[in-house]
This record gives C-alpha cells, structure tokens and sequence, in this order.
C-alpha cells in the first residue's frame, strides 16, 4: 500500500511540475509560432486581424506547407481574413466592371469624333479607353488574387487548411491588411490622376464653349474620384 502510495505522489509530482513548465498562452506569444511578441491583440489592423499572425502564418506555410493539423476553427483570425479577402475581391469586380464600361464609352466617344473627322478628339478617347482596359484588367487580377486567397485560408470541403493544395506562389496568404492598403492606395492615385486629366478637359471644353464635351469630362472626373475614395483607408472593412 505504501509502495501505491509513494507511486501515486511522484506521479502527482510529475504532472504538477510538466504543467509549470508548459508555457502558458500570453497575449504577447505569436499565435502560430507561439514565440514571445512585442505586439498584443491591441496592435491589430481594421479588420482584427492580428498582424503577428498574419505575417507570421505566411513564414509557418512556406516552411512546412499547407500540410498540419490546424483547422479553421483553430488558427486565430483565420475567418477574420477570410472575410477581408473577399470583401477586397468583391470590391475589386466592381470596380472592374466600371472600368470596362467606362472603356466601352470612350471607344464609343472615339468611333463618333473620327466619324465626324476630329482625329485628335478621337485619339484621346482612344488613350482613356486604354488606360480604362488596362484598369479593368489589374482589378479583375487582384480580384482573383483575393477569392484565391480567401479560398486557400478556408480550405476545400472540409474548411481544414490541410486540404488545401495549392502551389508555394499561389499560398501568399501572409500579406496583412496593411499591404492590401498600400496596393489599394496605388490604384486610387491612378483614379485621381485620371480624375485630374479630365477636370483640365472638362475646363479646356468649357472655355471652348463645348458645353457638352466638358459635362461628359466633368461627370468622368467624378466616377473617378468616386472610386479613388471607396479605395480610401477603412473603406473596405
């Protein structure tokens, strides 16, 4: 009896001691890597997401792959940045969408001025319709890059990020809530720029006394600074 005893105590003693020496959780540990972090949850972007383990996941899946046994559920933010990533996706079509009307009116425009013989009028319709194209292709890209993105986080079927099989290219899924700004940020001052070239238009028309071309110029200049303030920090959260 005394031998139980003495065997039960020590055991006691053992899980005692394990459980001491477990680091415990802490606010201030990297959620994938567990390290120690001068970041706390406080020191999130807009949408929570945790920039420690936004950036630090990225590193996690370039060294071990997708591969492991956290599933959704069990890494932190994980829903957090499936919901930013396709809201940034949904945006990004609308916006495309835009742009590829906007195109189709300027090569209407442009098919009207060389009708009517203005060449010069025409080829400048001809150069918007070519910037509105190529806008429309970059958002339709980084619309797919987000709706990649968020479905390589959720997973397939079993929402488990072990299940998702995707390339070391394709599995950028560290890039935080900062980056996708600073990428948003460039495509706004496209908008603005357009949107200043078509002001001076609108002025130039309207002191040429083409009333009709410097509405049209006018009301592009607004589509413009529309999307250059939906693209604006905080729009997207």
């Amino acid at each position: 009896m005394l031998g139980f005893r003495s065997i039960l105590l020590a055991a006691t003693v053992l899980l005692v001691g394990s459980a001491l020496a477990a680091p415990s959780p802490s606010p201030h540990r990297d959620p994938v890597t567990g390290e120690r972090t001068h970041l706390s949850p406080a020191d999130t972007f807009g949408n929570g997401i945790h920039p420690a383990y936004s950036h630090n996941f990225g590193s996690h899946v370039a060294a071990h792959g997708l591969g492991g046994p956290h599933s959704l559920h069990e890494i932190p933010g994980a829903h957090e940045l499936v919901r930013a990533h396709n809201t940034a996706a949904r945006e990004h079509g609308r916006t495309a969408a835009e742009h590829r009307s906007a195109h189709r009116a300027h090569l209407a425009v442009a098919q009207a001025h060389t009708r009517n013989g203005n060449h010069a009028a025409a080829a400048a319709h001809l150069e918007e319709a070519h910037f509105h194209r190529k806008q429309a292709a970059l958002h339709t890209s980084e619309r797919q890059r987000h709706r990649t993105n968020a479905s390589a986080i959720h997973g397939h079927n079993s929402g488990s990020l072990h299940t998702a099989r995707l390339s070391s290219s394709r599995a950028r899924l560290g890039y935080t809530q900062a980056s996708l700004s600073h990428t948003h940020a460039k495509i706004a001052h496209a908008h603005l720029d357009a949107a200043h070239s078509h002001h001076l238009a609108a002025q130039k028309f309207r002191s040429e006394g083409d009333h009709e071309m410097a509405r049209y110029h006018s009301g592009q200049a607004r589509v413009h600074r529309t999307s250059a303030a939906r693209l604006a920090p905080g729009s997207l959260n």
